[in-house]
């Protein structure tokens, strides 16, 4: 039974760090594009952002939900681990920053700029492209705390909880 959990556990660690690596590299993505399209006109901008985005919306939002999900599920059995337990509580609340920025910033220009042409392109259209672009930078942010954060609980093990309290006893008891 303990083996059976222990795998369980190993697959959703597996899954989590998956999905960090896959919205950092996205996100990583968007971001070096940046000094690239600040180059372009209203134009180019335009049919870049109307071409070549398409999977990226559904890759993303699948593994920062996926990442949020086992981020959660980790929380019970790392509950004797405090760094780790931190590590990824932080890690949640960044796919968690992530999706926000997606679906109340990304989304809604994705769906303005669906609708432009090169003729109707809007005279303000650097505001919607500044702030798709520092929007995906807060996003590149987040992924990189999380995938950072996440690593480290998987990979530092930290002493469980009732291996430390005992030697602190210890320890105030000598003094």
């Amino acid at each position: 039974m303990r083996e059976n959990l222990l795998r369980f556990v190993n697959w959703i660690r597996f899954i989590n760090l998956l999905s960090a690596a896959i919205a950092f590299g996205l996100a990583l993505a968007h971001t070096l594009e940046i000094p690239g399209k600040r180059g372009l006109d209203s134009t180019q901008w335009l049919a870049v952002q109307q071409s070549f985005y398409g999977g990226f919306a559904l890759v993303g939002v699948t593994a920062e939900l996926l990442g949020l999900i086992t981020c959660l599920l980790l929380l019970l059995p790392l509950r004797k681990r405090p760094r780790a337990l931190v590590q990824t509580v932080i890690g949640a609340l960044c796919f968690l920053g992530m999706l926000l920025i997606y679906f109340f910033v990304n989304r809604p220009i994705n769906s303005r700029i669906a609708s432009w042409t090169p003729t109707t392109i809007p005279d303000d259209w650097t505001f919607y492209r500044n702030l798709w672009d520092y929007s995906r930078l807060g996003a590149a942010l987040l992924a990189t705390v999380a995938i950072v954060l996440l690593l480290l609980a998987a990979l530092m093990p930290d002493a469980p909880r009732e291996a430390t309290q005992p030697a602190a006893q210890t320890k105030s008891a000598n003094q």
